[in-house]
C-alpha cells in the first residue's frame, strides 16, 4: 500500500512564504559565514528537476581574511528535492544550487568566485539536507487488549518515489504493514506494495486529511528541519 501526497506550486509558495526569512551556515562551524535568505519572490516548479526561487539574500565570507557582507538585491537558487536509496532506507535529499545572484556594488569577477564557491559548499553540504522519512514514519501502533491475540501492527517505510511538473510536486510513499502477535511473531504481510499508478498518469487531487498531513510532514518538515532551521533570525 503506498500514500500519495500532491503539492501544488501555490502550496510550495505558501510554505516558502513563512519559512522566510532564514539563514543557512556556510563553512566550518566556527565559521562566521551565512547566506540569508528574505523576501520572496517568483516560485516555478521546473518539470523533473525541482523548484526555482526568487528572492533578496544576504552573503558573509572570508575573503584573505576579510569578512565580507555582501546585499543580493535578486537571487535565484534551485532547490532539488531526490529520493536517494541509503542501507537504511530512502531519505529526502535537497540540493541546492545558486542559479543566479544580482550582487550590490560587486565587481563582475568576484561575483562569479563567490558564486562558485557557495555553490560548492551547498554541494558538499548536500547529505546535511536530508530527511529519512524511513525512520520518521516506520511505525509500531499497538491494538487494544480486546483485539487478541494480535498485540499491534508494524508499518514500515518500502520505498519513496518523487514526480515534479509545471503544476505540482507528488510524493509517494509505500508501506508494508504486518501484525505482530504474541508480541513478536509476524504473519503475512497485509497488503505488498507496488508501484503507484500516480508516477505514471497525470497529477489529480489528493483524496484526504491523511494524504494533506503526510505532505506536510515531506515537504515543510523536511525542509525547515533538515535544511534551514541551523539559525532563523531576521538580518537587515
Amino acid at each position: 500500500m503506498w500514500v500519495e501526497t500532491i503539492f501544488s506550486r501555490e502550496d510550495l509558495r505558501q510554505l516558502l512564504d513563512e519559512l522566510l526569512p532564514a539563514k543557512m551556515r556556510l563553512g566550518d562551524p566556527s565559521d562566521d559565514a551565512w547566506l540569508a535568505l528574505y523576501d520572496l519572490g517568483e516560485v516555478v516548479l521546473v518539470p523533473e528537476t525541482g523548484l526555482r526561487v526568487t528572492c533578496k539574500a544576504k552573503l558573509r565570507w572570508d575573503v584573505a581574511g576579510i569578512a565580507i557582507p555582501v546585499t543580493l538585491q535578486s537571487l535565484t537558487v534551485l532547490l532539488r528535492p531526490v529520493i536517494v536509496k541509503r542501507e537504511t532506507g530512502d531519505v529526502l535529499s535537497f540540493g541546492l544550487e545558486i542559479e543566479h545572484a544580482d550582487l550590490v556594488n560587486v565587481p563582475s569577477f568576484i561575483d562569479g568566485a563567490l558564486t562558485d564557491r557557495v555553490n560548492r559548499e551547498l554541494a558538499a553540504k548536500q547529505d546535511d539536507m536530508a530527511w529519512d522519512f524511513t525512520t520518521a514514519l516506520s511505525r509500531l501502533i499497538p491494538l487494544p487488549p480486546r483485539v487478541d491475540p494480535i498485540d499491534a501492527i508494524d508499518l514500515k517505510v518500502a520505498w519513496g518515489k518523487l514526480r515534479i511538473d509545471a503544476d505540482a510536486l507528488v510524493i509517494a510513499v509505500s508501506f508494508q504493514a504486518h501484525f505482530l502477535r504474541d508480541g513478536a511473531a509476524i504473519v503475512a504481510p497485509i497488503v505488498r506494495s507496488v508501484p503507484p499508478p500516480v508516477l505514471a498518469r497525470a497529477l489529480r487531487p489528493g483524496p484526504g486529511a491523511l494524504l494533506m498531513a503526510s505532505g506536510v510532514a515531506f515537504l515543510s518538515g523536511a525542509i525547515v528541519a533538515s535544511m534551514w532551521t541551523r539559525a532563523r533570525a531576521p538580518v537587515w
